[in-house]
């Protein structure tokens, strides 16, 4: 199934149609989000004292309401839609894609070169969290926005991947 279904299913533990998350995905500025009032793991976790964080593509609504600080995540960095919704590349009408940390844009993703570093940006986010709660219990859920298209590698990927960038962002995934 597409994001938006398989990872509100994910989440919450309920078929996607139960919580009106089914069908196509989320586009930005979309009214549809995760219900607040839908227990999520990250949620059920923090009630037996876990720290939870959430680094990625979120996909489960974009407004303040949806995204994962108020699903029950302490930290969040990512993009909250998927890397293919951008201003530049697309015909319709998208806002820029921005890089979320907390709730707040850090950034914003707004070229190729900008795409390739999402994989290894958020790798250092999750690590960062596991080093920071080592020594507790933790939940940590990296989603990460590769392979999915449009495709950009870090040039010293895409070198050693001998120009395939498919390859490149695999191999850089299973760095992660």
């Amino acid at each position: 199934t597409a994001c938006t279904p398989s990872r509100s299913a994910l989440m919450t533990g309920c078929y996607a149609d139960r919580i009106g998350m089914d069908g196509p995905v989320n586009i930005p500025v979309e009214k549809r989000g995760l219900n607040p009032k839908e227990i999520t793991i990250a949620e059920l976790l923090k009630t037996r004292g876990y720290a939870t964080g959430c680094f990625g593509k979120w996909h489960l609504g974009d407004q303040p309401e949806f995204l994962p600080l108020a699903q029950g995540f302490d930290e969040y960095a990512g993009i909250p839609y998927s890397n293919d919704m951008w201003a530049d590349k697309s015909a319709k009408k998208y806002p820029p894609l921005p890089f979320i940390k907390g709730n707040k844009a850090a950034a914003h993703i707004s070229d190729g070169a900008s795409q390739s570093l999402l994989c290894k940006v958020i790798t250092d986010e999750a690590v960062g969290f596991i080093k920071k709660h080592r020594d507790e219990p933790f939940f940590l859920y990296v989603p990460h926005a590769y392979i999915h298209a449009p495709r950009f590698a870090r040039k010293d990927l895409f070198d050693r991947a001998e120009g395939n960038v498919t390859r490149a962002q695999i191999e850089e995934v299973d760095w992660s």
